[in-house]
């Protein structure tokens, strides 16, 4: 079912497609995209090139495989022994030391034995508050295992959401490997009153082992790239691009875009085009503290879709480092703006 989307919602952003958004039976749409995005489709344990000066990092792809193989061929227990207690992997590291890869790969390995989910933790939670926690957790039940992208926990809101919805799906025989930028007796640190939710905090993470990667960012081994496209480097890249279905923005489009579409539907407005073009990017500013802050974390989850989607970008504007102001950097979402920078850096080099 396409959604009606508004005149100047389709004229203002320059957008040839309208996405497909969930009609009232969200469970068909939902079980059909569980799966990764075109960047990561076809990953496999044995295409993880773990750094050689870091044996934290082969050392979580054997354990995650493992996890998996266990999941697909379980070991008989014999009657002395009870069934073990359903596990979850926290996979914990820093960004661009390929938890992502081993993510998708554990999902490639049991898609064709096992029923398995893959999910962004952000459409997770938006999916749980469409459809409410009891029936979310019915139609994620029917997995093994349930991959689970960039856990975080940034507000009261979904630290309530998902502790109530893993306690559901877990004890039930759903298995869970989740990566994340924060340790897990960090969650909430730093973004709301974690005191008031220690409890449930504790819960949380002790239904997962953790598996820590360490290791620097794959991407800065070489020279990362510091400039979004020059102009002449972004009107070559329209010249590749013609006849393609692209979303075209200015930067200002953009951020307005941010602010009106839910994270949660941002891959559906980008599983539809060919490319993204933007033109004149500005640092994410706003007098309004929480408004800036917003728009700046909403950036970071587009750029999270465009990424997992494989959907190439071509952006013009500030230097990459100056999208964000400097203290985003140091505080509690140190990590998930750094990560951003990172992959817009990445995705501009692949435009250039």
């Amino acid at each position: 079912m396409r959604a009606r989307v508004p005149e100047r919602t389709r004229q203002g952003l320059h957008c040839p497609v309208q996405p497909e958004m969930p009609g009232p039976d969200l469970t068909r749409p939902i079980l059909r995209d569980l799966r990764p995005g075109r960047r990561f489709a076809g990953v496999t344990f044995a295409g993880y090139l773990a750094h050689p000066g870091f044996p934290s990092q082969q050392a979580a792809a054997q354990q995650v495989q493992a996890f998996v193989q266990g999941l697909i061929r379980p070991a008989r227990p014999g009657f002395w022994r009870q069934r073990p207690p359903v596990r979850g992997l926290y996979l914990d590291g820093g960004f661009g030391v390929g938890k992502t890869h081993l993510l998708a790969s554990a999902w490639a390995l049991a898609a064709p034995d096992i029923p398995v989910g893959y999910v962004h933790f952000q459409e997770l939670t938006s999916l749980i508050g469409r459809l409410g926690s009891a029936r979310a957790a019915q139609v994620f039940a029917q997995f093994k295992l349930l991959c689970i992208d960039e856990f975080e926990l940034d507000d009261p809101g979904n630290t309530h959401l998902i502790g109530t919805f893993l306690g559901r799906i877990m004890p039930g025989g759903v298995n869970v490997i989740t990566t994340s930028n924060t340790p897990p007796g960090s969650l909430g640190e730093g973004r709301f009153n974690a005191a008031l939710f220690s409890e449930t905090l504790r819960t949380l993470a002790a239904r997962f082992e953790t598996v820590r990667l360490g290791g620097p960012d794959y991407r800065g081994r070489e020279q990362p790239r510091q400039t979004l496209l020059s102009a002449a480097e972004y009107l070559a890249w329209r010249r590749r691009h013609e006849g393609v279905p692209l979303l075209s923005w200015s930067g200002a489009e953009l951020a307005d875009f941010l602010m009106r579409v839910h994270p949660a539907d941002f891959g559906r407005w980008l599983g539809g085009v060919g490319g993204v073009a933007v033109t004149d990017l500005r640092t994410f500013t706003h007098p309004d503290k929480l408004l800036r802050e917003q728009g700046a974390v909403r950036f970071v989850h587009f750029v999270d879709r465009l990424y997992d989607l494989g959907v190439p970008a071509a952006f013009t504007g500030v230097p990459i480092a100056e999208l964000f102001e400097d203290t985003y950097r140091t505080a509690a979402f140190g990590r998930k703006y750094s990560r951003c920078l990172s992959r817009v850096a990445e995705l501009m080099t692949e435009a250039s």
